[in-house]
């Protein structure tokens, strides 16, 4: 994921996970993988990635099929 919150490496075990390819996931935002919900809660999240602040946490997916791939992600500070 970039500053911009889009998909720029070809990540095969994720796109697997997602039930996509590197190359359909490549420019594509993060928030295309995710319900309202968690829409909502990324947008918090990539705000706090802005601010300096590394962390992990749970984090729920959508599946290309439209059923929900629960995650634990690990973050690093965004810095353009």
């Amino acid at each position: 994921m970039n500053t911009q919150i889009k998909c720029t490496l070809k990540c095969v075990a994720m796109a697997a996970m997602l039930g996509t390819t590197p190359e359909q996931m490549h420019g594509r935002e993060l928030f295309d993988f995710m319900d309202d919900v968690a829409k909502a809660e990324a947008a918090v999240l990539v705000a706090r990635r802005r601010a300096g602040i590394e962390e992990s946490f749970r984090f729920s997916l959508l599946h290309a099929d439209g059923r929900t791939v629960r995650t634990f992600v690990s973050t690093k500070p965004l810095l353009d």
